[in-house]
């Protein structure tokens, strides 16, 4: 399937097959370096680093060891879960969150390994 427009999602250009989007296919590194610019992302990956002065604490995890669900994630910038849900599901796709589930609720944390990665990536191309 061929989209017409740009994803507002990653960046992707118009008419490029769908299969070739959100970190998929010889086009990853790209689509990698282009995801994690979007602000909110940005923003959930800075909130992230230190989930416990930014989430509110619930019942039965821990913020730091299990992460933090989409919903907490939503509430703080007030935006619906399903949107919170894509940027948190772009991130993991892209190796930059780990997703948990934990009973009913997926939950993400940061991986620090992968974010350094795309750091130096990054570096490197200034």
């Amino acid at each position: 399937m061929v989209k017409s427009a740009v994803c507002a999602g990653c960046g992707g250009l118009p008419g490029a097959p769908e299969k070739k989007r959100h970190g998929q296919g010889p086009d990853e590194g790209d689509a990698m370096l282009r995801t994690p610019a979007h602000d909110t992302r940005l923003r959930i990956l800075e909130w992230l680093k230190d989930p416990v002065a930014h989430f509110p604490h619930r019942r039965h995890t821990d913020l730091v060891a299990d992460g933090v669900c989409a919903e907490a994630v939503a509430e703080k910038p007030g935006v619906h879960r399903s949107v919170a849900r894509t940027h948190l599901t772009l991130l993991a796709d892209l190796g930059m969150l780990r997703a948990e589930r934990v009973r009913r609720r997926t939950y993400y944390r940061r991986d620090e390994a992968r974010i350094a990665e795309v750091a130096r990536l990054f570096e490197k191309g200034r």
